[in-house]
């Protein structure tokens, strides 16, 4: 998979393979020596993880956009992978065109998602949560009344309101 992989690469002209790797070990030293703009991470590799891999190489070599490339689309690899600092999620599947697409979006900043991810991610938000299956002689819950929350710790964001 890996050399059809970097054939494809090498066949665009605006694209360069500055490096290939087999484990995570592998991964961050060439992205810590090279710094491309884009890291292609697969999340099953021997030793280090694609995972811990992508943690550490955002923190070691920021520059770097890591976007995943897998075959596992389950919530929890998505959301532990973005969380870990990679900053798109594709499938090994996807039509070489849709992965030269996400590897061009991702060198603009962007965030490549495959959509079945995505519909991993929102079907897996559906989901009932426990409190929504409380029984008619427990607690009640009412989504009635949103709560908003601060999102930053900007003065305006974190005053108490003023009262009369």
């Amino acid at each position: 998979v890996r050399n059809g992989l970097v054939q494809l690469l090498r066949s665009q002209p605006d694209l360069d393979v500055v490096a290939c790797a087999g484990d995570g070990e592998g991964a961050i030293a060439a992205c810590v020596e090279h710094h491309p703009d884009v890291a292609l991470m697969d999340l099953s590799m021997p030793g280090i993880g694609g995972v811990e891999a992508t943690r550490r190489i955002t923190e070691q070599a920021p520059c770097v956009q890591v976007v995943v490339l897998t075959s596992f689309m389950d919530r929890d690899r998505i959301v532990d992978a973005l969380n870990a600092g990679a900053i798109g999620y594709l499938l090994k599947d996807s039509e070489p065109e849709e992965l030269i697409r996400g590897i061009h979006a991702a060198a603009r900043g962007e965030s490549p998602l495959d959509p079945r991810a995505a519909r991993a991610m929102l079907t897996a938000q559906r989901t009932p949560s426990p409190l929504d299956t409380l029984t008619s002689g427990s607690a009640r819950y009412s989504h009635s009344s949103p709560t908003a929350y601060p999102t930053s710790k900007s003065p305006a964001a974190s005053r108490s309101p003023r009262r009369p």
